[in-house]
């Protein structure tokens, strides 16, 4: 698959909001838990004597980062190949994948997730095409059915992978946009 222009990038989370926090609050309270545990009494008495600003503190100390920046674990991106095709890719962590997807996937870096925007550490992998769909480009509602089409598959092809993996398709309001004239603004039109 050949995309050569991007409109636009939706993160995949590793889990939704909810159950992201919930996990948080767990390790949490397990994180109490086992200072109770270690230090029998003395604990207890400690806990009992902080101000509510001082046990605001210990929360911080244990919270995780924000769900919306730590949970990323890929991205699907949207764009066009530069005719009339509208094209969707799926770029993950490769721990991300079963063990034997090895032998699908390709192992190459996306030339559009600059350093700046994925940090280096967080290489993502090309691992599958949603689809590539001809579309009457010069039809904004016709780019954005097909865009509906291609976010619609995407999910569900992660879901088969692992139910917990979440795209925020309200994220970007791109029903709004309009893609004719991000195509008709590209140097090679």
């Amino acid at each position: 698959m050949i995309l050569l222009e991007g409109f636009f990038r939706l993160p995949i989370y590793r889990y939704p909001e909810k159950i992201y926090y919930k996990k948080e609050s767990m390790f949490y309270e397990k994180s109490l838990k086992d200072l109770r545990h270690k230090n029998k009494g003395h604990w207890d008495q400690y806990w009992r004597n902080l101000s509510k600003n001082e046990k605001l503190r210990w929360k911080i100390l244990w919270s995780w980062p924000r769900w919306h920046i730590n949970n990323i674990i890929g991205y699907i991106i949207i764009g066009y190949d530069g005719g009339d095709c509208i094209v969707g890719d799926i770029w993950l962590k490769r721990k991300y994948l079963p063990r034997d997807y090895k032998d699908k996937i390709q192992y190459r870096l996306h030339s559009n997730l600059q350093d700046t925007e994925v940090s280096p550490n967080h290489v993502m992998h090309y691992c599958n095409e949603i689809d590539k769909i001809k579309t009457d480009i010069k039809q904004n509602f016709a780019i954005i059915s097909t865009i509906d089409t291609l976010l619609k598959n995407g999910i569900s092809w992660l879901n088969q992978l692992n139910s917990n993996f979440f795209v925020d398709t309200e994220l970007l309001k791109y029903r709004y946009m309009d893609f004719t004239k991000i195509i008709k603004s590209d140097y090679r039109n």
